[in-house]
């Protein structure tokens, strides 16, 4: 069974490398898929072949996926110049192969980090400063020590970081001064800190702000949303918890929005909420509906399960306004 697999993977890949359309490597899914399908003992040669199958002289990739623990070095397989020339996205979670990608990503475009207490500094400086169409950055951090090194590499590239994004909560208070520095920055992406979006610029137009464990408490759910219409008069595009205590703020909000540059554009929401019976937000939503200040909104429900620890039942993709959504309507009766 285990050649069976290893014929079909092959066969599989082989047909993806001859597809000039392929534009995207991951290998986070090939190996995710050779170590479900082949024995330990076989891993490294068959990851090897399937590998080589990718990168040469006949293909060029946009986007580039690296999982944790990869240990083979590309740059170095004849043709991985010519095939990573014209990379845009870059996502990698491991030290083992940043020297070499520092040489040949200069045309990168995105870039999703993964960083941990013992990854090279020198080298993740480098993959920040060399690329100079550098605009969006996401970071996962595991260690405090990282975060004045980034800062500083960051703040180099100040003015042409649009998008940025931190996955750590506790990371954010480290970059409250570098966010003030990014003059062009138009989308963020947080956890939860209200002084990031009080020191920026005012010209963000889009804003994610995601709760792990939905413990935030009324009054830092309300001083969010007061920085946010205080300070983002540009806003399009939102998604937040709303505490029903704060649905107050929330028509602030979108009071504010009604002189604001973009009223021209109705702003796209995703409200989280705690109630039950949404009947005030529903009003509030269908009235500025009504008033062309918001196009559409998608409402989730956050629900404590038998053990009081909380849930979030979406019945929308995360921030994906474009293609495939299920937004919530309210009907008038």
């Amino acid at each position: 069974m285990s050649k069976l697999n290893r014929d079909v993977l092959y066969l599989i890949f082989q047909e993806l490398h001859d597809k000039k359309f392929c534009k995207h490597l991951n290998f986070k899914q090939i190996v995710r898929i050779l170590d479900i399908c082949i024995p330990f003992k076989e891993h490294k040669k068959i990851k090897n072949e399937i590998i080589g199958l990718f990168i040469n002289e006949n293909t060029k990739f946009t986007h580039l996926y690296i999982p944790i623990q990869f240990e083979f070095q590309i740059h170095l397989i004849p043709g991985a110049q010519h095939c990573f020339s014209e990379l845009e996205f870059l996502s990698c979670n491991t030290d083992d192969v940043l020297a070499g990608l520092t040489e040949i990503c200069k045309s990168i475009k995105i870039l999703e980090l993964t960083i941990g207490q013992f990854n090279n500094k020198s080298e993740i400086v480098r993959l920040i400063e060399i690329p100079k169409k550098l605009s969006h950055i996401c970071l996962t951090l595991y260690h405090e020590s990282q975060c004045k090194i980034l800062e500083n590499s960051m703040m180099k590239r100040a003015n042409a970081i649009k998008h940025f994004k931190i996955t750590n909560s506790s990371k954010l208070s480290s970059f409250v001064n570098l966010i003030s520095t990014f003059v062009n920055l138009r989308i963020l992406e947080l956890d939860v800190l209200a002084s990031l979006i009080e020191n920026t610029s005012g010209s963000l137009i889009e804003i994610k702000i995601y709760y792990y464990g939905y413990n935030i408490d009324n009054e830092n759910n309300k001083r969010i949303i007061q920085a946010i219409y205080q300070n983002c008069p540009n806003l399009k595009y939102l998604k937040l918890l709303i505490r029903n205590s704060n649905i107050v703020e929330l028509e602030q909000l979108l009071i504010n929005s009604r002189s604001s540059p973009t009223s021209r554009h109705p702003m796209l929401l995703q409200l989280m909420s705690f109630t039950f019976n949404c009947i005030d937000l529903m009003d509030l939503i269908e009235t500025y509906k009504r008033e062309g200040i918001i196009k559409k909104c998608g409402i989730s429900r956050i629900i404590a399960d038998e053990y009081s620890e909380y849930q979030i039942r979406e019945d929308f993709e995360d921030f994906e306004w474009i293609q495939n959504k299920v937004f919530w309507q309210t009907q008038q009766t």
